[in-house]
């Protein structure tokens, strides 16, 4: 029984992908919820602020590599992902930089949704985790493999991936840094060397 994976669509789901190519068993979608109407949201509603988007903005810019392949199937809603749950039998459902907020009617499915998160959670749960543990001096981290809920980032951890944030070097190093811990917990959780 395979595994579906529902990747961000950024870069650092790039990095991940380009790892996941030869993997047998595992479905991959990738998560098309985010845009620049739910950033204006996000902003609005004052959970994150527009200096942590510039800086997460240039770090994308800025990192190597590219998105996953526009060609792979994508999801931009919770009815969407529950769709494809509808069509294949999976043994648990991944999620890796996806910003989609499960909702309860996947959650009802009764599959096993996991979610890897680069920071410690729920201390660092939810967007701009990185950038909130540099300011509270946090820099002994850990990505974390957690169990979805409706809450977010605040379900069972499962797994932990520890790594040190440098206060000493720039945020987009940091996020590396995180992120490369979130990648090994990532194939860690699925299986893969």
């Amino acid at each position: 029984m395979p595994n579906l994976l529902v990747l961000g669509n950024d870069k650092i789901a790039g990095l991940a992908y380009a790892k996941l190519l030869n993997v047998h068993d595992l479905d991959i979608l990738i998560d098309k919820s985010t845009n620049c109407k739910r950033i204006l949201k996000l902003l609005q509603n004052k959970k994150i602020t527009l200096g942590l988007v510039l800086k997460m903005f240039w770090a994308e810019f800025s990192r190597k590599g590219g998105k996953p392949p526009s060609s792979l199937p994508s999801i931009a809603s919770n009815y969407d992902l529950h769709r494809q749950i509808q069509q294949a039998t999976y043994e648990k459902i991944y999620l890796f930089r996806a910003g989609l907020i499960i909702n309860q009617s996947v959650l009802e499915t009764g599959l096993n949704i996991l979610n890897v998160h680069a920071a410690k959670v729920p201390e660092y749960g939810g967007i701009g985790s990185i950038n909130r543990a540099l300011m509270d001096k946090a820099y002994s981290q850990h990505a974390s493999l957690h169990v979805v809920t409706t809450a977010i980032d605040q379900g069972e951890v499962l797994d932990k991936e520890p790594f040190p944030l440098n206060p000493h070097k720039p945020y987009f190093k940091n996020e590396e840094i995180a992120y490369g811990a979130a990648i090994s917990l990532l194939f860690r959780s699925l299986c893969i060397k």
